[in-house]
């Protein structure tokens, strides 16, 4: 592989991490703004079914 080609697969894995990244602060913020709307046995099942949902952006390869 080329040098170019190599600088750009580095920058999509880059920013695609840095995407994910965002849609986690993202969903976690929404979910602090959620917690006065919602009882908290449901604010701490849906946290923890979100959690399972963001974190497998670490399966990037």
């Amino acid at each position: 592989m080329t040098k170019s080609v190599v600088d750009l697969h580095n920058q999509h894995k880059i920013a695609r991490f840095l995407i994910c990244i965002v849609n986690k602060i993202a969903s976690l913020l929404l979910d602090l703004l959620q917690i006065d709307n919602r009882s908290t046995t449901d604010h701490d099942f849906s946290l923890l079914e979100s959690k399972q949902q963001t974190w497998s952006f670490f399966d990037l390869e």
